[in-house]
């Protein structure tokens, strides 16, 4: 998961699952008004939150109407984030976007049964390890790494990362950071928490964070430096891929780092120069933020924007969507469009905005970057998934449009009475 610190930064977030496709090889956008039969798998109940002033209340929704099933509900203090569910799925652990708080519920019950504070300003992730044992990114002044004991709802430890968390992915026993000096550009870090002692390694050719020149508004600059972080299934290896360097991949039995050049047929060696070293531009901000996802084919995707500000415009260029293979290094291109990519149910989704509107376009793969569908939407939020399922909703949560991720085909469509949103369990 990644941190966003800039608000240009933020852009590319808020466009995780909204994606851009190749005009050559996209399919044709599939309309809002194609139906087909609900799957059973859509029937599943779904745990939606809705928040207000007082705070957020937890509940299991029909996963076709996302009306409540029951007249059950968890009340928690604050404004939910984001939730990691218990080993045996009995109880879930639900992260503030304010406060740091993070509330653990029966989920059997619907009952809240505490909240342990973590002393930070926000939760980025959450990762319960074992019945004992559960793990936290968490931001504020310094981005820490703490572990909680959710049985006990107590904290066990809290490590400051000496730095500004880019990036937090998941293996089965710990969570992997990638860090950025706190202040300025400089060696990024990888670090590994799981529950004891830090273990970090530190990438001399893979430089991260920002830093800002000028004292008048005529000459103030700002640029930044974001790469990528993939962290293998296995938990054997994490690729750390800038623009403009070499692939840092670091063994996190060892910390042993490796770098990678990456190749690529002669007739896209230009196109591929580009991906990796944007053009610097003359004033406000720029450079590159790029985000990488391990595929379970073994393959790795990164995507990405480079950034310009000059005054109040900003230009956003796409990075496009390319699949490294770790074996040999070498690089494919699937779409010039793309400015996000992650990986949920089974699909890699690749994101995209059309400047100056509110369309947004997702293109649908398989693991191995296989086109499945692309699909364009105006004013939407295209990042809820559950169960193979995009849960595309207005920015108020009060409408869905409920798509199969497999074919692209809209299986339902939903008003729920409140504002829902679906619980992003990482």
């Amino acid at each position: 998961m990644r941190f966003a610190l800039l608000a240009v930064t933020a852009l590319a977030i808020a466009a995780a699952g909204c994606g851009g496709g190749d005009g050559d090889d996209a399919a044709e956008p599939t309309s809002s008004a194609t139906t087909t039969a609900a799957t059973p798998r859509a029937a599943e109940p779904v745990l939606a939150v809705s928040s207000d002033a007082a705070g957020s209340r937890l509940a299991w929704v029909d996963g076709l109407t996302l009306e409540p099933v029951d007249g059950r509900t968890a009340a928690l203090p604050f404004s939910a984030a984001v939730g990691a569910l218990s080993p045996d799925d009995g109880a879930v652990a639900v992260g503030a976007n304010e406060g740091g708080g993070v509330g653990i519920v029966d989920l059997a019950r619907m009952r809240p049964l505490g909240t342990v504070e973590t002393g930070g300003s926000f939760v980025h992730q959450l990762h319960w390890v074992r019945p004992g044992l559960l793990l936290a990114a968490v931001g504020g002044r310094s981005s820490q790494a703490v572990a909680i004991d959710p049985r006990a709802r107590k904290v066990l430890a809290a490590r400051d990362l000496g730095g500004t968390t880019l990036y937090a992915e998941e293996t089965e026993s710990a969570l992997v950071f990638l860090v950025a000096p706190a202040e300025g550009i400089g060696p990024a870090r990888v670090v590994v928490f799981d529950g004891g002692p830090l273990r970090s390694a530190e990438l001399t050719e893979a430089r991260a964070g920002w830093e800002q020149a000028g004292d008048s508004a005529e000459d103030y600059r700002a640029r930044q430096s974001v790469p990528g972080l993939a962290v293998d299934p296995s938990g054997a290896r994490a690729l750390v891929v800038p623009a403009g360097g070499r692939v840092a991949e670091v063994d996190l039995a060892t910390m042993e780092v490796r770098y990678h050049d990456l190749a690529e047929p002669v007739s896209l060696l230009g196109r591929l120069r580009d991906w990796l070293e944007p053009a610097a531009h003359a004033k406000g901000i720029d450079g590159p933020d790029r985000n990488a996802v391990w595929l379970p084919s073994g393959l790795v995707a990164v995507s990405g924007n480079d950034y310009d500000q000059d005054g109040d415009d900003v230009d956003v260029t796409p990075a496009g969507l390319s699949l490294i293979d770790p074996d040999d290094w070498s690089v494919r291109r699937l779409s010039d469009e793309p400015g996000w990519a992650t990986f949920r149910d089974g699909a890699l989704l690749a994101s995209a905005w059309k400047e100056g509107t509110d369309e947004q376009t997702l293109i649908a793969f398989d693991p191995d970057g296989t086109l499945r569908f692309t699909l364009v939407r105006e004013g939407a939020d295209l990042s809820q998934t559950h169960n193979g399922l995009l849960y595309a909703t207005t920015s108020d949560g009060a409408r869905f449009e409920i798509v199969d991720l497999e074919t692209g085909k809209t299986v339902a469509e939903a008003q729920p009475k409140r504002e829902t949103f679906l619980l992003y369990l990482d």
